[in-house]
């Protein structure tokens, strides 16, 4: 969201007015919002004395983390330890693609840049800090129209508990491209938590062009042998199987892992030989 007084630079402190009964939300840059003497602003610069370039820096910091991972595609996990003792609706504008919310390490809710938009509300006792996690989704990027050139994906601007931005994030680049290190224990129960599972398909002839169904999971991708043959979304459909060509199949035990994101509700998977596009 662009700064609505300058229209060139990035909102990044936002406030409420009331305007004939009706809430309306405005957005500003750090220096739009000290030109208009909005009080919080002008306590931050005259507290840590900050400078233009200084408030710059602070804008690019806030503006460009998920350049700054060098992750093109796959997850992004940002994580903030210590966040204080803060109550409010927990916020952010904009989210590409998709964003999952941990608060304390518990699920607290989903936000997607288009459809599914949860409440996630921070309740942090007094004399306590919240720990919050985001992990974000690259759904994919958009190759026409007028915001090919402005395609970034992950947290673009920032994070928000009400008015109050979040800082010192950590953040992990989650491409997903080698999962050969991964070690696996017991099998897993379904919980909210994103999870990797791995179990094997036995072959004892030649193999053959097949197609998987993941009818008890979610949302995902599945792996074949080090292989990723693509995405699922159940809960949005159509398309309820992935096709598995015979050439990444041999005979013998072959390697399947799924990455699920939403939990399941049975750990078993299908190859059928026919395709079921909705």
């Amino acid at each position: 969201m662009l700064c609505i007084r300058c229209n060139k630079r990035q909102a990044t402190i936002f406030i409420q007015r009331v305007e004939n009964g009706q809430n309306r939300q405005e957005g500003y840059c750090l220096h739009c919002a000290r030109e208009l003497h909005i009080k919080p602003v002008e306590d931050l610069i005259r507290q840590f004395g900050m400078s233009d370039q200084d408030m710059d820096a602070m804008e690019d910091r806030m503006e460009s983390m998920m350049e700054e991972l060098g992750a093109d595609f796959g997850f992004a996990l940002y994580s903030a330890e210590d966040c204080g003792t803060v109550c409010g609706e927990l916020d952010l504008d904009p989210l590409r693609d998709r964003a999952m919310f941990f608060l304390n390490g518990s699920y607290a809710g989903t936000k997607e840049r288009s459809g599914r938009n949860d409440t996630v509300r921070v309740e942090t006792p007094a004399g306590t800090n919240v720990r919050v996690d985001v992990l974000v989704e690259n759904l994919g990027r958009i190759n026409y129209g007028v915001h090919m050139s402005d395609n970034r994906k992950g947290l673009i601007n920032s994070v928000r508990i009400d008015q109050q931005h979040i800082f010192g994030w950590t953040m992990y680049p989650l491409t997903m491209d080698d999962l050969s290190a991964l070690s696996f224990g017991a099998a897993a129960e379904s919980g909210d938590c994103p999870a990797f599972l791995r179990g094997y398909l036995d072959i004892g002839g030649e193999p053959e062009d097949t197609f998987i169904r993941l009818d008890g999971f979610h949302k995902g991708f599945v792996t074949v042998n080090g292989f990723n043959i693509g995405r699922y979304w159940n809960d949005a459909g159509p398309q309820k199987t992935l096709y598995l060509p015979a050439p990444l199949l041999k005979k013998g035990r072959n390697e399947i892992i799924v990455f699920e994101l939403h939990g399941f509700e049975e750990n078993r998977i299908e190859s059928v030989d026919t395709p079921d596009l909705g």
